[in-house]
């Protein structure tokens, strides 16, 4: 019961704040409906809420277990969840441990160069990166080759960017990803007309990304067509 009075309390309380926000705050006036609809809000958000709790108990749940055993192994993938997490400097130190002790596996070279460049070294990026692709170019469905491109971009070899970029779109064809990333080599090279078209193709490509990736993709051919305008 006390439950039920807590969740009316909560939804007259979002009705109040959706009235006054912009453009759909009018929708919030009509009686009954204004009510259902702020119900409908709250519920949803409630639901979100509680699946990001669970969640994070369960990555840190992870996070303890993983930390227990101590092996090179075990520090590799605490490394890469914590990197999931967005916390790549507390994951660099366990995923070099990682790739230290297994030199020789493309992933443990992947994660340290992604991380390295989600933190802006570009040099150390690559470096990573590049071994990674020189033990399995096709790692990650092309993820080791496209991130190679980007840290090479952003470091300033543009030229061996867009050869990386050639290499993908081979194996893998076009994307709107590499595209955009192509867009970004070009633009970097500071060849703008090249830059626009790579940008302006990107949206084109969507259509033939297999379905489950078509999000992803809506979302590379967007940042694509925003490039593009502002180029």
């Amino acid at each position: 019961m006390l439950r039920l009075i807590g969740f009316f309390a909560v939804v007259f309380v979002a009705l109040i704040v959706l009235r006054q926000l912009p453009f759909v705050g009018g929708i919030f006036q009509i009686p009954f409906l204004g009510f259902y609809l702020a119900a409908i809000v709250v519920s949803v958000a409630s639901a979100r809420l509680g699946a990001r709790l669970v969640d994070r108990r369960k990555f840190r749940k992870s996070v303890s277990a993983l930390g227990e055993v101590d092996t090179p192994h075990n520090r590799g993938k605490l490394g890469a969840l914590l990197a999931g997490d967005g916390r790549h400097k507390e994951a660099l130190e366990h995923l070099e441990a990682a790739r230290a002790h297994d030199p020789e596996v493309a992933e443990w070279a992947y994660r340290v160069g992604r991380s390295r460049l989600m933190l802006g070294d570009h040099a150390g990026a690559v470096e990573a990166l590049t071994k990674s692709v020189e033990l399995d170019e096709e790692h990650g469905y092309g993820e080791a080759l496209r991130r190679l491109a980007e840290a090479q971009t952003k470091g300033g070899s543009f030229e061996e960017a867009i050869a990386r970029l050639d290499r993908h779109d081979v194996i893998y064809g076009e994307t709107p990803e590499s595209a955009y990333l192509r867009g970004r080599a070009h633009q970097a090279g500071g060849d703008k007309a090249a830059a626009k078209q790579a940008f302006l193709k990107a949206p084109t490509l969507v259509a033939g990304v297999v379905k489950y990736q078509r999000e992803g993709a809506r979302v590379w051919a967007m940042k694509a067509r925003l490039a593009a305008w502002l180029s």
